[in-house]
């Protein structure tokens, strides 16, 4: 069976794809800004629609805007002096710059970045990526890309007679939603997410494994930064229903996003440096940090036990940033496990609930029997929309 292609190419313009079973996005490269909303606003016309539904606004020339915060402006008269670094990052992108006369302004209420796009190549962008993404869900194609250099993942402009993909990539774990045994009774804390949003913070990205740990001052602005995420997923929280709040929501994962790119660069989720990571982060006492570095360690272990085996035995082992469960199930732990059960035995039946199928919307509760008692799955936004399983409670 194929694979998805590293890339597909529109309008002269290489944009560098990533996928696992959930299906094909457009993947972010922080050299061109932008890209990460792009990606964004596309993923969700493309998971949550099919056929020309995708680009139905797009091809009246209509706004596009949901309550996930995420926006496709047509560019009139009325923002044309409002459109920030969005042309300068579409020519960064592209070589030239885009045709105000018939362009979108691509943004999400998360991120600072835009991206001023034409209209007739966003259309036919989220065609080609929507096919691929239709065909890995109908098992057409592996849910993964094929392996390639780094340049050729630079989403430069080329040839703009070339409009065939190239099947050079690289690899994206895949993830599968399989079919629960047990009932679910679904509640619902905020909007609808799209169902494929990368939730692998280095997927489409070729990070070469770190060899050594970060510098100290990089160790301790990671602390800062992870006391930021702290606070931020505090006010996220606030109110009667867990991170119903769209805005808050956005903001905690974007900045929980920036940190796993440093935990990651820093080499504080390498397994070949844990022993290293944990001294250098206790010797400079940084608490937040250890923190995730523990939790990073609890996660990986758990996603390579027999025990997640026996529930997803066709599954590849996720990378932790990939994982449909949070680091915080481990970093703040609920202290609560139901008698007679391992601790990896309960993650796993509560995964294999949660994930099957997956919810379709950011942040919400399930309510499952598990156990000979209901419980009470608790999923939010981790880095991105998609949902994250971080806890299971009793019900009440």
């Amino acid at each position: 069976m194929d694979v998805v292609p590293a890339f597909v190419v529109v309008d002269g313009v290489r944009f560098s794809l990533a996928a696992d079973t959930r299906g094909v996005r457009i993947a972010d490269d922080k050299r061109f800004p932008g890209l990460n909303a792009l990606s964004y606003v596309a993923g969700h016309l493309i998971g949550m629609r099919s056929g020309a539904e995708r680009t139905a606004e797009l091809t009246e020339r209509k706004n596009f805007v949901r309550p996930q915060a995420l926006v496709a402006s047509v560019v009139n008269d009325d923002n044309r002096n409002e459109l920030g670094d969005g042309v300068a990052n579409w020519t960064r992108l592209a070589g030239r710059s885009p045709d105000l006369q018939d362009a979108y302004i691509v943004s999400t209420l998360f991120l600072d970045e835009v991206l001023v796009i034409p209209r007739h190549t966003l259309i036919r962008l989220i065609e080609q990526v929507g096919a691929l993404h239709d065909a890995v869900l109908a098992h057409e194609l592996e849910p993964r890309t094929a392996e390639a250099g780094r340049e050729s993942l630079m989403p430069v402009a080329v040839n703009p007679a070339q409009h065939e993909s190239n099947e050079d990539a690289v690899h994206d774990e895949a993830l599968e939603n399989e079919a629960a045994a047990d009932e679910h009774l679904e509640g619902v804390a905020a909007p609808e997410a799209s169902p494929e949003p990368a939730r692998d913070v280095a997927a489409g990205r070729a990070i070469p494994a770190p060899t050594r740990i970060a510098t100290d001052d990089t160790l301790r602005d990671i602390e800062t930064r992870a006391g930021q995420v702290d606070d931020l997923d505090a006010a996220a929280r606030q109110g009667q229903e867990p991170y119903a709040d769209v805005e808050r929501s956005a903001a905690a994962a974007a900045r929980r996003y920036r940190l796993f790119l440093e935990l990651e660069v820093a080499g504080l989720l390498e397994p070949a440096l844990a022993g290293e990571a944990r001294a250098a982060l206790s010797r400079l006492g940084l608490a937040r940090a250890l923190g995730y570095h523990d939790a990073a360690q609890a996660l990986a272990r758990y996603l390579a036990s027999s025990e997640r085996a026996a529930r997803f035995p066709t599954e590849p082992v996720p990378r932790v940033t990939a994982a449909r469960v949070s680091l915080d199930w481990f970093r703040t732990p609920s202290g609560y496990r139901p008698d007679g059960v391992t601790e990896h035995e309960w993650l796993a039946l509560c995964e294999k609930n949660f994930a099957s199928p997956l919810p379709s919307f950011s942040a919400g509760q399930r309510f499952v029997r598990l156990c000979g008692a209901m419980h009470e799955l608790q999923y939010r936004p981790e880095v991105g929309p998609a949902p994250c399983l971080w806890r299971a409670v009793r019900a009440a």
